[in-house]
């Protein structure tokens, strides 16, 4: 039976939930009179003030409805805080700094006495670049890439994941985990690697170096690193719980500086470093145990900047000694100057090596950034029957290029589209890393363009500015590699 309706009908009741008269006469009506059913069915006293401003005048209407005194409809239950509770005093001591608080690298103090112009990198405050008197971040970052490129540079890697996988199974469980093999690699030497997630697509990357027999030191980017220990975890204690096998993060036990240029290996000799470091004896993509400096030290001969490279881990504590003894071991050679964040990712972008995270996106697949033959090997990994979906193989995918600014000077904006002359896309890709660079005197560019491999050599267009740019292969500098070598 219709209860009558009155012309209070719209008053608002409840104002956070806009709960009015009407919606508690329907209540009654649909026969929701228990305070708690009231509750659920009007959304009534669900809003941030727990009902404290509209339940006593429901219950008087409820009860009025149906002929009840109000305490016979009685009252819901209140989630706490009953009494009105300040913000800030439930967060505590969780604010300004302190409200979202960043990793610090053990060589913090060295960072900040070079003064240092630190942003966030996957949760840790690092240095973007180092400022000298009358210079901009541009000047800065050129500064220390050319450094690089002609001298020697120091830069703190210690961020970067560290993993040991240990165990009689840890090659089979890094050939599941990995789009490439690990099983087969060799003590004492480095693999890069590349990791998917069950749909194929790439998360994260990184370096392996097989320590021995039965143990690994799986590399990941700084910002993943917390998010891969836990996916190996996952996958050993709930998918192969017959593998023996053991996982340790060991990010914060090791600090690590990179010593990277044409100098590097005479920089090295000279921080005592006892053991053999020409080509033969230890190559590139190699790992080695050491004193460097009197420190025990575990070395990875791997290069992100394509110059030589040594990526040296000591004792967390020990790391500011190391930094302190290669740069002084570094000025009879013309000094190595500190590198920032900004001129290694333009170092790593003059040789076109991949970016997870700027130069990928939710969809990337192998194939996109050219791994089609690594990931159709043989046996299973984490992702591979996902690449067999028709939309992994589309020819149209977007992939991964590089691109030459048609006249030598504009640097294209990263997240910039491209026109596209196909109907059934409103853009042909976009442009995922740029930086003008210094040692080719041109802009030098990354991006995902559909098709991108097929017509290298056609021109593209920028939206709105029209700006023109070539489709290249992506390495700029040092195609041959040689450099590595030293």
């Amino acid at each position: 039976m219709a209860l009558p309706v009155g012309p209070e009908d719209r008053a608002f009741v409840d104002f956070q939930n806009d709960v009015t008269v009407a919606d508690i006469r329907l209540a009654a009506q649909e026969n929701f009179v228990s305070v708690e059913h009231l509750k659920r069915y009007t959304t009534l006293g669900m809003a941030v003030d727990q009902g404290k401003t509209s339940s006593v005048t429901a219950i008087a209407l409820m009860g009025q409805m149906t002929g009840r005194p109000p305490g016979d409809v009685g009252t819901t239950g209140f989630r706490p805080p009953y009494t009105p509770t300040a913000l800030s005093a439930l967060r505590g001591l969780g604010r300004g700094a302190a409200y979202a608080p960043f990793k610090r690298s053990s060589l913090h103090d060295r960072h900040e006495q070079l003064r240092a112009s630190f942003e966030d990198y996957g949760g840790w405050t690092r240095p973007a670049h180092y400022l000298r008197q009358g210079e901009d971040r541009d000047a800065a970052m050129r500064r220390e890439a050319l450094a690089v490129r002609h001298r020697a540079g120091l830069f703190d890697a210690t961020p970067l994941g560290k993993i040991e996988v240990s165990g009689p199974d840890a090659g089979m469980f890094l050939d599941r985990i990995y789009a490439n093999r690990m099983s087969n690699l060799a003590v004492g030497r480095v693999r890069y690697g590349m990791m998917l997630s069950e749909f194929g697509v790439i998360v994260d990357d990184g370096v392996v170096a097989r320590m021995a027999d039965d143990r690994f030191l799986v590399g990941s980017t700084s910002g993943g690193a917390d998010r891969v220990a836990a996916i190996l975890e996952e996958w050993l204690q709930c998918e192969w719980r017959d593998l023996s096998v053991i996982v340790a993060p060991v990010t914060t036990c090791w600090g690590n500086v990179t010593l990277a240029g044409p100098n590097a290996r005479k920089i090295l000799d000279r921080a005592r470093c006892d053991i053999p470091l020409d080509n033969e004896s230890f190559p590139h993509l190699s790992w080695r145990e050491a004193s460097v400096a009197g420190l025990n030290a575990r070395i990875a001969r791997v290069s992100f900047s394509g110059e030589l490279s040594y990526e040296i881990s000591v004792d967390w504590n020990r790391t500011p000694g190391l930094w302190d003894s290669l740069a002084q071991a570094a000025e009879p050679f013309g000094g190595a100057e500190p590198v920032g964040i900004d001129a290694w990712m333009l170092l790593r972008l003059e040789k076109g090596f991949l970016h997870v995270g700027a130069d990928t996106e939710g969809t990337t697949v192998p194939d996109d950034v050219s791994w089609t033959k690594v990931a159709a090997r043989a046996g299973d990994f984490i992702g591979k029957r996902s690449l067999l979906w028709a939309v992994n193989r589309e020819p149209g995918r977007l992939q991964l290029v590089g691109l030459e600014a048609v006249d030598g000077r504009t640097v294209p904006p990263v997240g910039a589209h491209f026109a596209s002359d196909d109907h059934r896309f409103r853009t042909s890709g976009f442009v995922t890393s740029s930086e003008f660079s210094p040692i080719l005197d041109r802009p030098v560019a990354l991006a995902l363009v559909r098709g991108g491999r097929n017509r290298l050599g056609e021109v593209l267009h920028l939206l709105r500015s029209g700006d023109a740019y070539r489709k290249v292969q992506p390495c700029f500098y040092d195609q041959s590699g040689e450099r590595m070598n030293g």
